[in-house]
This record gives C-alpha cells, sequence and structure tokens, in this order.
C-alpha cells in the first residue's frame, strides 16, 4: 500500500498540468487581489461615514450660493433675551431640551447668535420654518416663557429681523469659521455652581472681544432618520464577519468491546415457479468541470440618507455528455409458500469507551474593523435615544472682521463643548479668512437665515460619486442644550436670575376668612400672575409684622394694607418716628388727625406720661409706666426704684391717695404730676438716700439728666401740660402721629411707650366701662409702629449676678401687652428694616408676616424658620425684587411671593405748614380778647373760637389753638376774677415764648437770698440795687421788642400787660421769700413795683 502511495505520488508530480488549470489559478488569485482591494476601500468609505473625515477638507470645497428661498426672512422668528429666571432645583439643560423638542416636533430649525460689539452683547434666539413660521415662533416664545417664567425678551417683527442680519453683515466679516462636534458632559453630577461647561465661559473668554457667534440646528425628520439608522445597522452587518477569524484544530480516540451470544431455529416449506425474459442495452460517456469565486459589500452614504456598494464575481464552466439507451422485457410467476419460525435468542454485551480531545483555537481580530463597528453601535444607541428626543443636524459657526478672534472664538468654544464621550464623532475645525471673501459671503448668505452652507465634495474612485454635504454632526435632542445653550450667569447683556419656587396660589388650612383684604397679586419666578393674594383681615388682630431694607417697597406695602384696612372702616393710629412721609402721604384722608412735633406743622402732640383713665389703678399705671421708663432709658442698679419713689411722690404732691387711687382736690393746681414734678422731688429723694457718695452722684447725673431733658425744648413742650390729647381722640380716630422731629432715640422711644401703654388702658377701659362688649373682639382699629426696635429693642431676657437685666423686662412686658391687646380687636403692624433690631417677639408672635428684601444672612435664616421656607426659599429673601414680598398668613398651607399693587398716592397732600406771620397775627387777636375777657371776669371760648375759625391758619393748628383754650376753661368760674396765675399759664402757652424768659440775661438781677444776704446800709447794696432796678428796666425793654417775634400786638398797653401777666406766673406771684432762688421772681416784684401794680 505504501508503495503504491509513493508510486502515485511521483506520478503526480512528474504529470504536466494543462493550460486551462494554470489559468484557472490566475483567475482566482486576481479575483482575490481585486476583493481585498474592494475591501479596503469599502473600510475606508466606512470610515469616512462613520467619522466624517471629509469635513476635514469642508474649508476647501466650493460652496453653494443661497437661493432666493433661502434668503426669505418672512420665514424666520427672533427674539432678543435680555433676562433669564431659573430654579436652582429644576436642571437648566432640560429646561432648554423641552424648548427644543417642541420645535423639533414642528420641523423646525432653531438658531442662538450671539453678537458682541466688544462692549455689550446681545443674544438672540430664532427660528425657520418652511411652512409654519409663525406658529413656530409662538411655540418659541411660549416654550421659553413656560421653562423660563420670568424671563424677558423682545419679540423681533419682519423688519427687526432684516436689520440684525444687515447688522451683522455690515460689521466687517473677514473671517469665519465653522466647528462640528457631538457635545458632551464632562461630569453628569456638577450642579449648577460648578458647571464649567455653560455659555458664560466662553462669552469669558471672549471678553473685549467684537464677535459674532451663531449655533444652528436642523431638524432630521423620523424617515431620514429611519434611513440612516437602516445604514448603520447594515453596515454593522457588513463589517462583523470582517472583523474576527477564529481558526480550530482538534484530536479524539475512543474504544469499544461488545460481546453477543444468540440460538435461532427456522422451518419452511415453499414451491415457486418463474419464468422471465429480459433483453436491455445503454451506453453513456460524458465529461464537466466548474469554478467559481466572488465578493460583495453594501453601505450607507449621502446628505439624504441613500445608501450605495459595490460587489465583484466570477465562474469557470465546460463540458460534454452522450448517451444511448434500448431494451426489451417479458415475465411470467406462480408461488405457493408454507413455513414456520422458532428463535430463541440471549445477548449479554459489555461495551467500554476510553476517549481523549484535544482543541487548539487560534482568534485573529481586526482591530480597525473592531473600532468602526463600535462607532456604528454608538450611533445606533444616540439613534435609540433620539426617538424621544429627536435627532439635529448641528454646526456653530463664527465670523469677526480678523482671523484671530475668530480662530479663537472657534477653539474655545470647541474645548468648551469635548467632553467623556465627545469621540463617537471627529470633532472637525473649518476656518475662512483672505481671498475668500466670496465664500464667506455665500455662507453667511445661508447662515443668517439659519439654513447650513452645502458644498460638493469629490468623487471617490470605488467608493461614491460627488456629493452634496453640510459641515454638520448629528446631535440628538438631549445633546443640543449644551452646545446651544444659554449663560447660566450674568453676562454684559443679560441677565441671568436664580429665584426659589414659592406657592402659586393662597391655600387655606381651615375656613376661608370672612372679612378678605387683598393689596397684591401673586408673584412666580419673576412673573406678576393673575391671582391675588387674599389675605383674613381679622387676623391683623394677632399682630402684623413687615421688614424689608431701604427701597425695597417696604412703605408702598403698608400704604395698601392700610387702605385695605381703611376700606373696612377699621381706625388706625400710625406712630412713625422717622421720614415723616405719613402726614403726607395720609394727609388727604377725610378726618385724619395728624400730630407732629414740628410746631409750625399740623397740631403738636401733647401728651402726659403720668395720666390715666379713671378706672385704672394708680399703682398699675405706675408699674407700666416704670416699664416703659427701662425700656427707653438705660436704667442700673438702685435708678428704677429711686425713679419709682419719685414718681410716686409726685401723685402724692398732686393730692393723689396711691394705695387707693383717690385723687383728692385742692391739694395741688393740676390732678396729674408732669415730669417736672418728678425733677423736683428726684434731689431730695437721692439725697436722702443710704447711698454712698459717689453713688449718689452717679445717680443725679443719669437720672436727673434724664427727667430734665423731658422738661425742655420739643419735649417739654410735649409733655408740659398735665392733661394731655383726649385718648378718645387718638385712640378711636385715623391718626398720624410724626415723631421726624425728635433727634433723640431715648425720647423717641418714650413717647412710643407712652402711646401703647395709654392705648392699652384706654382699651381695658372702655371694657370695664361697658363689659358686654365681647372677648376675642374682631378687628376695630390698627396701630402701625415705624421703626420698632426704638421701642421693642433686641435684648438679651437672661437675668445676670450684678442686677436684673431691667431692659429686657421691660421691653418683653410691652410686647406682652401688645400681645394681649388682641383680645380687644386692636391689631399692631411692627415695621422695621432690620429685624435683627427687633425683640424676636415682634416676628414669632405676629400671625402676618410680610418680608420684603432683606440682605442680611442671619436676618433671612431666622425669617425664613418664622415663614417655614427651605433653603433655596430663604436665600431668595436676599435677592427679592422691589415690591415683592414673601408672604405668610396663619392658616395658610404654603408662603406665597406678592408683587405688591402700585400706589396711587389716593390721600396724598402738601404738608400744611403754618405761615409764621399768619399765626402771629391770630395770636394777637386772642390776647386782645382774652385781656378783654380778663376785664369783664368772663372767659368765653366761644368768642376765641370765633376767632381761630375766622383766621387764615391751617385747619389743625386751629383746632391745637381751640384745645389750649379749653383746657382752661374750668380754670376761670363764671363772673369771679381771673386766677392771676393760670392766666398767665394761658399766656405763656398761647405765645408760646416761654424760652425767651431764659434768653434775655438777668445778670444784674439779684436772687433773693443774694439781696437779703447784703447791709442795706453799705454801698455795695447801694450800687446793686441801682444795678437791680435799671437791669429791671433793661429786661422789660428787651422783652418787649422780642415779643414781637411771637405775637403781634398793636396796642403798647395791652403787649405790656400781657408781658407782666406772663411773669407773674412764671415768677411765682413775686413771692421771693418762697422762692429766694428765683431771680424771675425778683424781676417781678420788681417789675410790678416799678409800674404801680400790686401783685395781690
Amino acid at each position: 500500500m505504501i508503495k503504491n502511495v509513493k508510486r502515485l505520488g511521483e506520478k503526480y508530480m512528474t504529470q504536466v498540468i494543462p493550460y486551462s488549470e494554470q489559468e484557472a489559478k490566475y483567475q482566482k488569485a486576481e479575483q482575490r487581489r481585486i476583493t481585498e482591494l474592494q475591501l479596503s476601500q469599502g473600510f475606508q468609505v466606512a470610515d469616512l461615514y462613520l467619522n466624517r473625515s471629509y469635513l476635514d477638507a469642508f474649508s476647501s470645497a466650493p460652496i453653494i450660493s443661497a437661493n432666493r428661498s433661502i434668503m426669505d426672512v418672512s420665514r424666520l422668528r427672533l427674539v432678543e433675551i435680555s433676562k433669564l429666571v431659573f430654579d436652582a432645583n429644576e436642571k437648566f439643560t432640560d429646561k432648554l431640551m423641552s424648548v427644543y423638542s417642541a420645535l423639533h416636533s414642528l420641523n423646525s430649525a432653531v438658531a442662538l447668535i450671539i453678537d458682541s460689539d466688544g462692549e455689550k452683547i446681545r443674544f438672540y434666539m430664532g427660528t425657520r420654518s418652511e411652512q409654519n413660521s409663525s406658529l413656530a415662533g409662538d411655540i418659541l416664545e411660549s416654550t421659553l416663557k413656560g421653562n423660563f417664567p420670568g424671563i424677558v425678551y423682545d419679540s423681533k417683527d419682519i423688519n427687526d429681523i432684516q436689520d440684525v442680519i444687515t447688522g451683522i453683515q455690515k460689521k466687517g466679516i473677514k473671517s469665519l469659521a465653522s466647528v462640528s462636534i457631538v457635545p458632551s458632559m464632562r461630569d453628569e453630577t456638577k450642579d449648577m455652581d460648578t458647571f464649567i461647561q455653560g455659555t458664560e465661559k466662553f462669552i469669558d473668554t471672549m471678553n473685549g472681544k467684537s464677535y459674532t457667534m451663531l449655533c444652528l440646528a436642523s431638524p432630521l425628520d423620523r424617515q431620514v432618520m429611519e434611513k440612516r439608522k437602516h445604514g448603520y445597522e447594515e453596515l454593522c452587518s457588513v463589517l462583523t464577519p470582517h472583523a474576527k477569524l477564529s481558526l480550530a484544530y482538534g484530536e479524539n480516540e475512543s474504544s469499544a468491546v461488545n460481546k453477543s451470544i444468540s440460538t435461532s431455529f427456522s422451518k419452511s416449506v415453499s414451491r415457486s415457479v418463474s419464468n422471465s425474459n429480459t433483453t436491455s442495452s445503454s451506453t453513456s460517456s460524458g465529461t464537466n468541470s466548474s469554478s467559481s469565486s466572488g465578493s460583495s459589500y453594501n453601505g450607507g452614504f449621502s446628505k439624504d440618507g441613500s445608501s450605495f456598494g459595490w460587489g465583484g464575481n466570477s465562474g469557470y464552466s465546460n463540458g460534454s455528455f452522450d448517451s444511448y439507451t434500448s431494451g426489451n422485457s417479458f415475465t411470467q410467476a406462480v408461488s405457493d409458500s408454507e413455513g414456520s419460525t422458532s428463535t430463541d435468542s440471549k445477548t449479554d454485551g459489555t461495551t467500554e469507551t476510553v476517549g481523549s480531545s484535544k482543541t487548539v483555537t487560534l482568534n485573529f481580530e481586526n482591530t480597525g474593523v473592531s473600532n468602526l463597528i463600535k462607532r456604528a453601535q454608538a450611533q445606533l444607541e444616540r439613534f435609540k435615544m433620539c426617538e424621544s428626543f429627536g435627532m439635529w443636524e448641528f454646526c456653530s459657526y463664527f465670523m469677526s472682521k480678523d482671523i484671530h478672534t475668530t480662530a479663537l472664538a472657534g477653539n474655545a468654544y470647541k474645548a468648551l463643548m469635548t467632553g467623556k464621550e465627545s469621540d463617537v464623532e471627529s470633532a472637525h475645525f473649518n476656518i475662512w479668512s483672505l481671498n475668500q471673501e466670496d465664500t464667506i459671503r455665500k455662507i453667511t448668505d445661508n447662515i443668517l437665515h439659519f439654513v447650513h452652507p452645502s458644498a460638493e465634495i469629490a468623487a471617490f474612485e470605488g467608493g461614491y460619486n460627488k456629493q452634496i454635504v453640510t459641515p454638520t454632526n448629528l446631535v440628538s435632542g438631549n445633546e443640543l442644550p449644551l452646545v446651544m445653550g444659554l449663560p447660566k450667569k450674568s453676562v454684559s447683556g443679560l441677565a441671568v436670575v436664580e429665584m426659589a419656587e414659592f406657592g402659586r396660589s393662597v391655600v387655606y388650612e381651615n375656613k376661608v376668612p370672612s372679612r378678605k383684604i387683598d393689596f397684591g397679586n401673586i408673584y412666580h419666578m419673576g412673573v406678576v400672575e393673575n391671582s391675588r393674594v387674599v389675605m383674613d383681615l381679622d387676623l391683623l388682630s394677632s399682630h402684623c409684622f413687615i421688614t424689608g431694607s431701604s427701597g425695597s417697597g417696604k412703605s408702598y406695602a403698608t400704604y395698601e394694607l392700610l387702605e385695605q384696612v381703611l376700606q373696612n372702616d377699621v381706625k388706625i393710629m400710625i406712630i412713625e418716628p422717622a421720614k415723616g412721609e405719613y402726614k403726607q402721604i395720609f394727609g388727604g384722608l377725610k378726618g385724619i388727625k395728624i400730630f407732629t412735633t414740628d410746631p409750625n406743622a399740623y397740631r403738636i402732640l401733647r401728651i402726659n406720661p403720668f395720666q390715666f383713665p379713671d378706672n385704672i389703678h394708680l399703682l398699675s399705671h405706675v408699674e407700666q409706666l416704670l416699664q416703659i421708663f427701662n425700656a427707653s432709658w438705660p436704667l442700673y442698679a438702685a435708678m428704677p426704684a429711686i425713679l419709682k419713689q419719685a414718681v410716686v411722690d409726685s401723685y402724692t404732691r398732686c393730692g393723689w391717695d396711691v394705695q387707693n387711687s383717690i385723687w383728692i382736690p385742692g391739694i395741688s393746681d393740676h390732678k396729674y404730676p408732669v415730669f417736672a414734678d418728678v425733677l423736683e422731688i428726684l434731689p431730695d429723694i437721692i439725697n436722702t438716700s443710704d447711698y454712698s457718695a459717689d453713688s449718689k452722684g452717679d445717680y443725679k447725673g443719669a437720672l436727673l439728666t434724664r427727667v430734665q431733658s423731658m422738661t425742655v425744648g420739643i419735649n417739654g413742650v410735649i409733655f408740659k401740660n398735665s392733661v394731655g390729647i383726649e385718648d378718645s381722640l387718638l385712640f378711636d380716630s385715623n391718626v398720624v402721629i410724626d415723631l421726624s422731629e425728635l433727634g433723640s432715640d431715648e425720647a423717641i422711644a418714650l413717647i412710643m411707650g407712652v402711646l401703647i401703654m395709654k392705648l392699652n388702658e384706654y382699651r381695658k377701659s372702655q371694657r370695664k366701662e361697658n363689659p358686654k362688649l365681647a372677648l376675642n373682639s374682631r378687628l376695630s382699629h390698627v396701630t402701625v409702629l415705624e421703626e420698632a426696635h426704638n421701642l421693642l429693642k433686641r435684648t438679651s431676657k437672661d437675668q445676670n449676678q450684678e442686677g436684673a437685666n431691667m431692659i429686657g423686662k421691660s421691653v418683653e412686658m410691652i410686647s406682652n401687652s401688645i400681645k394681649e391687646m388682641r383680645t380687644y380687636g386692636e391689631g399692631f403692624i411692627i415695621i422695621d428694616q432690620s429685624p435683627m433690631a427687633v425683640d424676636a417677639s415682634a416676628i414669632e408672635n405676629t400671625s402676618t408676616k410680610i418680608i420684603m428684601n432683606t440682605p442680611a444672612k442671619d436676618a433671612c435664616e431666622e425669617l425664613g424658620s418664622a415663614l417655614s421656607l427651605n433653603d433655596q426659599q430663604t436665600r431668595e429673601l436676599s435677592r427679592l425684587n422691589v415690591g415683592v414680598a414673601a408672604v405668610f398668613q396663619k392658616g395658610w398651607l404654603s408662603p406665597v411671593l406678592m408683587k405688591v399693587d402700585k400706589w396711587d398716592d389716593r390721600y396724598n397732600t402738601e404738608v400744611e405748614m403754618t405761615n409764621p406771620a399768619d399765626l402771629r397775627v391770630t395770636k394777637g387777636n386772642l390776647l386782645t380778647a382774652l385781656n378783654e375777657q380778663k376785664k369783664e371776669q368772663h372767659f368765653s371760648p366761644m368768642r376765641l373760637k370765633a376767632i381761630t375759625r375766622s383766621s387764615a391758619l391751617p385747619a389743625d393748628k386751629k383746632r391745637e389753638l381751640d384745645d389750649i383754650l379749653r383746657s382752661y376753661n374750668d380754670k376761670f368760674p363764671a363772673n369771679s376774677a381771673f386766677n392771676k396765675f393760670y392766666y398767665g399759664n394761658l399766656l405763656l402757652e398761647l405765645t408760646g415764648c416761654g424760652q425767651l424768659f431764659e434768653v434775655i440775661p438777668l445778670d444784674d438781677v439779684p436772687t433773693y437770698r443774694q439781696f437779703n444776704a447784703m447791709d442795706s446800709d453799705s454801698g455795695e447794696f447801694s450800687d446793686m440795687l441801682n444795678l437791680y432796678k435799671q437791669n429791671t428796666q433793661e429786661w422789660f425793654e428787651k422783652f418787649f421788642s422780642a415779643l414781637s417775634l411771637y405775637v403781634l400786638l398793636d396796642d403798647e398797653y395791652v403787649k405790656a400787660t400781657v408781658i407782666l401777666d406772663m411773669l407773674y406766673a412764671i415768677g411765682y406771684g413775686g413771692k421771693i421769700k418762697y422762692y429766694p432762688d428765683s431771680k424771675l421772681a425778683m424781676l417781678c416784684r420788681m417789675l410790678y413795683r416799678q409800674l404801680g401794680i400790686s401783685l395781690k
């Protein structure tokens, strides 16, 4: 066998191969070469298609000019954006995705333009729709407003759009670049604060440069997407067999043993007869040969998504065949058979198999092809994602006057957009500059009308024919907001504002209020909505807190709130210690009463802190009054106790049984003490105390100084009278109390505290007089406390080792008093621009809170806690616009932002200023009439009132003079001589010249103590007496002349009489023995003696 094989092999080696077989081998090798070439070309085309490598040379390709249809401006819509508002809790890019997705559904192209002149930047967003341009513009505006509430933009008409295009063209574009890129996030976990791929980074890079950036995206419809998707799928299918090759070699060995035993018996009888005759002949010959080889590829690449392919096939066949057949057959058969069979079988077998196997596998992978497949699969994944968000053809363009700026813009943008997954398609950068003006013009004509420029690229031999392409990459709908994003931080020309979301409507937790007020609309993300902010009027009895920085709109909010209160027949009292605006803002309100600390404006405020209603116990009043003193003045150690003793003693001197709160008439000329009484008593109490000399000196310096300050200047005018303005006038009318002329914070705090104390006592008095008044009455009166920190200072309420914290405890008492007054239907509006300066109770114990812009962090945190705000809402308090307030009222489910209605100055009026000349004339007429009434011994306020009514004075000044006259009505009984002391005080009050007695010097007028100490027989005494008389005469002449500055009196006799009557009152009636240290008493005595008038 081996020899035969060897012989046959030698024969085969020496055998001559026919020519036909050599030709077949050559043809097969040639076909293999062609196939490999075609595969190589196919791989190159696949790489060109997947990576869009043809875009690398796009700048050298001829650009197709824009036709008339492309340059039709009526198909464009454009808006210029100047302000963006967003919620930090909402993803910025997702909002833009919604905008672009809505436009994709309409098959509308979208463009973003950033146009910079080197100083200001203008932002445009536009659309282009071939069929529905108006609808596309409406969708753009609606989705921008829906996703960015508060956005501010200017919608351009056709002429404006053409002006924008022309303006960009006139900038002298000398260089243009395009960037084709697939954007990608560098870190998906980054938040707004750390996001570094925002458009604002590009703008910052180009700061100070003049340029125009235009980002353009054209939508791909579903049919084109499907074509391209199928092209990628087919490309993957074709490339896959060429990516990997696997070779395997294997060996196997086995053995088996089997054993079987069988026994069989058979018996058969058969008879058969058969005749058969058959003749047949057949001849056949033939030759056949065949050979075949082939290759095929099919892929996709073109602008419109059509596919292309290539293939090859060859074959060879040759053969011949001859055949001849002939036959004849005859058969006859008879058969008869009988048989029986018996079988016995037994099998016993054993099988044993032993085997071994070896396999070797060799794998070969074409990495280049595998990478192409990965890219194609990545594109398929993007197509899958784009089924929801759509797919766009995107490219960004950059234009400027010089190539440096253009290159900087393009590369900066490209670097900014590159992320982790940008390698799915290669990025491409093309630039046109010198000697390419015509090409630049063609491109700008296209892109400024929101159409990508088209260019021709040459055919690829063996791959594809000439193609029309655009410089675009495929970008998915969720990638587009990154490359066409709006700035996330403010830049020049565009304000980007972060806002927190508040409630969109007022929702009550329980019942709806019966009396409602509203003075503003819901303010949501920078937009004023139509919904009104409806508040419960009666909850103002649980008080309201309003705060905000200067200029935040706090005053206008208060004005509107007070107007709503007035519309519901609720009276108001405004205590204003600072600006003095309310007297002008509400001065035109019918029936309003205005009291000021300016003697020349309206009515002067006159109150007595020591006065109280008859059914209030004196000791209760004293305790509250001392708390006011403690809150207003910094008292320490024994000062509160000393001051309290002086106050109680002053009541005693005025005829009060302090323990039983009973006044005994006839003991004093005035029922209620004044600060002058306390000032007179204080030195005696301090001097007789057991304190050390140093302590006594400290107490005198602190207490006497403060009490004395209440008896001089404007404070002396306010607190001078024993009986002040009636409580019913202050607290049952619409009243403005203007304290803006006071310079002392202590005086302001004291007056505010006294007014609150008197209000509380008056309401208690009313309840005692009418027990039928319901508890927890509905709101009937509102008190406004402006600059509330003057009274409700934020202090610690803790006690220290050195003594009680009097200020803290006093503020707490006042705060509790305010809180408890709600039962009388009394509401307080507490206003201050610094919430941290006001006692915490002003925030905690108020059911209505209106918070305007508050920049301080600690204040925002405290207010945010009080309003149950989250962190974002709390930070929003420092960013609120003018006139916008965060509002919360007890019973609401959530706070809201409110845009306060614009105040229309409906009650505004000029401030009533008194003409000094008119006042002097009127006072002169009154003094003349009083002098006549003194002669007649009949005091008639009605006749005097007629004089004031006929005067040219403002109404409030008339009422002020009438109040002065009326307060002395019971001092002059009918048909009896006038009390000189009361009469002199009346004249002093009418003329207002009390300080003149201190201004004109009395240097040479001795006191009675000095006068009595000298020897009457000495020459020195004689000289002093002459100077005394001379100075008295000089003083009278000076006073007589100066009085004309206060009052106009033509009758010199009346004028002199008025001076004498006033001097009698202020000079203690000349009782020099009782007032031995008073120069005025000596002056009074000498002047009366010189004029021959009796002092009795």
